[in-house]
This record gives structure tokens, sequence and C-alpha cells, in this order.
């Protein structure tokens, strides 16, 4: 799977659709619950010791709340995750957004 399409709906279906006629190659996953689904939670990851997010502001500094006090942006232009388990591995991701 290339896409994931999370929250499908009429705009997310419509959304798959399209990229669909503009890459037909891509894979696109489209997850929707049906109404009579009832939410549950379940662990992605064990044994997570912290989880951080930052967000890097258009004065390109990087806040630890969304949106920024002195912010009017819709959207940060990038969003950093990290993750440290209790084993001491850290992961730090940095994603770029467009807006």
């Amino acid at each position: 799977v290339d896409v994931v399409v999370i929250g499908g709906g009429p705009i997310g279906l419509l959304y798959a659709s399209w990229l669909k006629l503009r890459r037909p190659r891509t894979k696109v996953l489209v997850l929707d619950r049906a109404p009579q689904t009832k939410p549950f939670e379940s662990p992605l990851l064990r044994n997570v010791e912290i989880f951080e997010v930052r967000f890097y502001s258009l004065r390109g500094n990087w806040v630890d709340v969304w949106p920024a006090e002195e912010s009017s942006e819709e959207l940060p232009r990038g969003v950093e995750v990290t993750l440290m388990l209790t084993n001491g591995n850290e992961f730090k991701r940095v994603f770029f957004v467009n807006g």
C-alpha cells in the first residue's frame, strides 16, 4: 500500500478515486468505520517511555503546542515526532507539511 486514506467518507473516497486516476499504479487503502462499529483502544507500540511532538512554525522555530499562541497559521510547516523505548532506543522523524 502506497497511500492510506483514513476516515474515508465521501471526501476520502473522492480523493482515493482522484489519486487512482492520476496515478494508476498507486495502491490506495481507504479506512472508514461502519456506523455500528464501536471504538476501542489498541496499542501500536509497547514499551514506549517517551513520546514527544514538536511543530515547526513559519517563523522558523520549534514549538511544543499547536496552534502556537503567536501564530495565525492553520498548519505547521513541519512536525517532529520522537519516541524513546524503555530499552533506550530512540526514533526521531520529521515530516514536512505542504500547506
